[in-house]
């Protein structure tokens, strides 16, 4: 489970070491390797990507740390050649490591009192560790506490071992994370990307959305969302990891403990364009939709929006200010012709590589402009419902539908026309009676 970045200038990010440390998945626009001299950043200049082809390790400082779990067993061999002692944690029994990073290392432990198999993640520093860093674990602790929500993981204890480091014990899940998902989807769907039908992807995506969403209604921005810090399970449901730079509030100002005035925060190639921009500020929920359209352009592409691997302060400018490329526009002509046609021999008609209303979703969550996303994850999941369901959706400006209001409105006319000629026919009635008796009564008066 990654970790804030540390204050301070942004550092650059390093290759994966082999450590597991890093997710994989495409470092630029593309899921090619990439030469790690073909940046073309001069001497010195930092860049973000690396030369494996793997997701780069993109915070602003390199130590990002690996999921809560995953599998994989990190606890063989260390630099000094034998296995990693493992820590003393009062009321948990770990049994083994999954994964280290410059932050944190996570361990596999049961808790003794309940028998609980959980994820142990360690922080680095022992009793040395900055108030900073401790300020960070603390207001994680916090947040995941407060929310309780079925796809995002639960914080369960938080102590500290027998030689002073910092523990969080965290629901543990088996799963692997989004990006490796992703990869084994297309695996069992080699016609795309783009997926001939996206249901299934859209699907866990808006689980997604969900969980992103519950963290809103509590006034809580992630600030950290990407493909690595979403574990998918083996039923298929996804897990939100990693609010260690989760924030609560609307007002970002006063995070010191985390974020100053013009450093970026986050991740580079998810970063929304306040973050690159460094301005705080303007961090709000439309910074996670933000994050929320990158991963879902990947899902339906296996590549990014724009280029993010490279020179850093190139990538920040393509955050800023570079158009998205249209999702549909990624696939070649050529192949979207060959796959076009074979769909045509299957179905009989020609098919879009990429629905219109589904670019219009990822596009208008893409926005650099944040008045023109959705304005928070909820709006997002709804009008991804929406289009599953075929009705209309504000990405694509289509207008509600009338309300079918005829069989109710004729009923109700029905009626009023019924009450009204009752209404009417007892008052006819009423006066026919009282016309004779007012006449005789003036007869009468007239002859005394």
């Amino acid at each position: 489970m990654a970790e804030g970045a540390d204050e301070g200038e942004a550092e650059e990010p390093r290759p994966d070491d082999g450590s597991g440390d890093t997710e994989a998945g495409p470092a630029g626009r593309d899921a090619e390797p990439r030469d790690a001299d073909a940046s073309g950043a001069p001497d010195g200049e930092p860049t973000v990507g690396d030369a494996s082809g793997g997701e780069a390790d993109d915070r602003t400082r390199a130590d990002a740390e690996p999921p809560v779990s995953g599998g994989r067993d990190a606890g063989a061999a260390r630099a000094g050649g034998g296995p990693a002692p493992m820590p003393d944690a009062p009321g948990f029994r770990v049994t083994r490591e999954l994964s280290r990073g410059g932050q944190a290392a996570v361990f596999e432990a049961v808790q003794e009192a309940t028998g609980r198999r959980v994820a142990l993640k360690i922080i680095h520093g022992g009793p040395f560790m900055s108030q900073d860093a401790r300020a960070r674990v603390d207001r994680e602790v916090q947040i995941l506490a407060a929310l309780e929500h079925p796809n995002i993981v639960q914080v369960i204890d938080r102590g500290e071992t027998a030689d002073g480091s910092v523990y969080v014990a965290m629901q543990h899940i088996d799963g692997r994370p989004l990006d490796q998902w992703i990869e084994g989807y297309y695996q069992k769907h080699p016609d795309g990307p783009p997926p001939e039908d996206p249901t299934e992807l859209l699907r866990l995506f808006m689980k997604v959305c969900d969980a992103v969403n519950a963290a809103h209604l509590r006034g809580v921005v992630h600030r950290d969302l990407k493909p690595s810090n979403i574990l998918v399970d083996e039923r298929d449901e996804p897990h939100i990891l990693d609010f260690g730079l989760a924030h609560m509030g609307v007002d970002t100002a006063g995070d010191g403990a985390v974020s100053m005035t013009g450093q970026f925060l986050g991740s580079l190639p998810w970063a929304s364009p306040e973050q690159a921009e460094g301005t705080t500020a303007k961090i709000d929920t439309r910074t996670d939709v933000y994050a929320l359209g990158v991963i879902l352009y990947q899902m339906l592409t296996r590549q990014f929006p724009y280029e993010v691997a490279g020179n850093m302060r190139d990538v920040l400018n393509n955050i800023v200010t570079a158009d998205p490329a249209p999702p549909s526009k990624i696939v070649s002509r050529a192949e979207a012709r060959q796959r076009s046609e074979r769909r045509r021999l299957r179905v009989g008609r020609e098919t879009e590589p990429l629905n219109p209303t589904i670019e219009a979703i990822v596009l208008k969550c893409l926005s650099k402009r944040r008045d023109e996303r959705y304005q928070n994850a909820g709006e997002l999941a709804r009008d991804l419902t929406n289009y599953l369901a075929g009705k209309p959706t504000m990405a694509a400006g289509e207008p509600e539908p009338p309300k079918r209001r005829g069989p109710l409105v004729a009923g109700a006319c029905a009626a009023a026309l019924v009450l009204f000629a009752a209404a009417a026919g007892a008052w006819w009635l009423a006066a026919r009676r009282a016309g004779p008796a007012a006449d005789g009564g003036a007869e009468t008066a007239s002859v005394s």
